[in-house]
């Protein structure tokens, strides 16, 4: 797993090349957290706790995580989770929405996978259309250093998790 302090070296690097869309106005606090886990009803792993403090939500490279919102929709990520699975009734209650991936998949926290030690749990691709899902990333860290900076064409792995 990739260092959270790499990736925030990374992404100062890129914020200060001006390429990103990160809420930074917009960051967690310790209540805030405290709200989400118990509104969706789940343990939030550590690294995505992280992300949450220190930028809130975005992404860079056309890639936007869900997290904080505004002041009218502070907790985003709950309100998308909770759609989420309303439209989705087969999905877990144990799944946290992260962002769309393209028209027909989508990635999410697997909550359920909680490492006990580590704090850290699986992000997942879930397939809309088809109903299926598969396991992307061994922890949010991964999932996140891939989607920001990955270089590569991020479609090949929904090509072999098909």
């Amino acid at each position: 797993m990739k260092t959270l302090e790499a990736i925030k070296q990374k992404i100062n690097k890129i914020d200060d090349e001006n390429k990103l869309f990160i809420a930074k106005n917009l960051v967690a606090r310790d209540p805030d957290i405290e709200k989400i886990k118990s509104d969706l009803g789940v343990h939030l792993p550590k690294s995505y706790q992280w992300f949450l403090k220190t930028y809130g939500a975005g992404g860079v490279n056309g890639v936007f995580i869900e997290g904080m919102g505004t002041p009218d929709h502070r907790y985003a990520v709950v309100e998308e989770t909770l759609d989420f699975r309303k439209d989705h009734p087969s999905v877990l209650p144990e799944w946290v929405f992260l962002e769309w991936f393209s028209d027909d998949w989508v990635c999410l926290l697997d909550t359920s996978g909680c490492h006990e030690t580590t704090e850290e749990c699986p992000v997942i691709v879930y397939q809309i259309g088809e109903d299926r899902w598969e396991k992307g990333w061994d922890t949010f860290a991964d999932y996140l250093e891939e989607r920001f900076f990955g270089g590569g064409d991020d479609r090949k792995k929904m090509e072999l998790l098909c």
